[in-house]
């Protein structure tokens, strides 16, 4: 992707190059994603800018089910106690969340309210 984008002058931007960046600026970071998989393939490009790193992850499939039957943000937030990977956020000194799915970008400000400088 890089060779492609030095070559075209165009830049290029991807998910990937943001978790490259992440990987740089955060030695603590928890990853929320929807599936193991999602997981997996976001902590190896974190892990890859930075070996030292510490990566929790939740594959959350759960929330991606529960956001698609259309109930409201705060119901959702509320009924799957998401407050409580806020809190194990904290404890941990987790220094920021990736909302790995695109699902989970409504709960920005959820997590925000609940985490103000961890995003």
């Amino acid at each position: 992707m890089e060779r492609v984008s030095r070559e075209t002058n165009i830049p290029i931007v991807t998910p990937f190059s943001a978790y490259t960046d992440f990987g740089k600026e955060y030695s603590s970071l928890l990853v929320l994603a929807a599936n193991g998989q999602s997981c997996g393939k976001i902590e190896s490009v974190l892990e890859e800018s930075n070996k030292y790193i510490k990566v929790w992850s939740i594959s959350a499939l759960p929330l991606v089910e529960e956001i698609e039957t259309g109930n409201l943000d705060d119901i959702i937030f509320e009924s799957l106690n998401l407050e409580l990977i806020v809190q194990w956020a904290q404890l941990n000194k987790v220094e920021g969340i990736i909302l790995g799915c695109t699902h989970f970008h409504t709960y920005q400000s959820h997590f925000k309210r609940k985490l103000g400088s961890l995003f």
